[in-house]
C-alpha cells in the first residue's frame, strides 16, 4: 500500500467510526481537540493527524491505535445501534476493564 492510499483509509477509518458513532463532523472536533477544517483535510487524504491526536481518537472510542491504522481488526464491538446512554456505559466498562488488565500487567512486571 502506498502513502497515499495509507492516508486515505486512515481518514476513512476515522470518518467511519465518527459515523457509526451517529458523531457529526463537529461533534467530533470538539470530542477530540481539533478543528473541523483538520478532520476535512483527513477525510480527504490531505493530511494524517499525529500520534497524540491518534492516541485521543482510539480513547474515545476505546480502540487500539493498531486498529485505526489499519493494523488489527479482530476485537471489535459494533455499538453504532445503542442508544448514548448505552454507549456511554459500555466505554465506561471498556475503560474499566482495560485500567484493571494494565494494573495487572503492572503488578506482574515488578514481581
Amino acid at each position: 500500500m502506498t502513502l497515499l492510499e495509507k492516508k486515505a483509509a486512515l481518514g476513512k477509518a476515522i470518518d467511519d467510526l465518527r459515523i457509526s458513532n451517529n458523531h457529526s463532523v463537529a461533534q467530533f472536533s470538539k470530542e477530540i481537540g481539533v478543528p473541523v477544517g483538520t478532520i476535512k483535510k483527513w477525510q480527504s487524504g490531505d493530511n494524517t493527524p499525529n500520534i497524540f491526536t491518534l492516541e485521543k481518537i482510539a480513547d474515545v472510542y476505546c480502540l487500539d491505535v493498531d486498529f485505526l491504522l489499519g493494523r488489527k481488526t479482530d476485537d471489535i464491538i459494533r455499538i453504532d445501534q445503542l442508544t448514548e446512554e448505552e454507549k456511554h456505559i459500555i466505554r465506561g466498562l471498556t475503560q474499566y476493564f482495560i485500567s484493571l488488565h494494565n494494573k495487572s500487567t503492572t503488578t506482574k512486571k515488578k514481581k
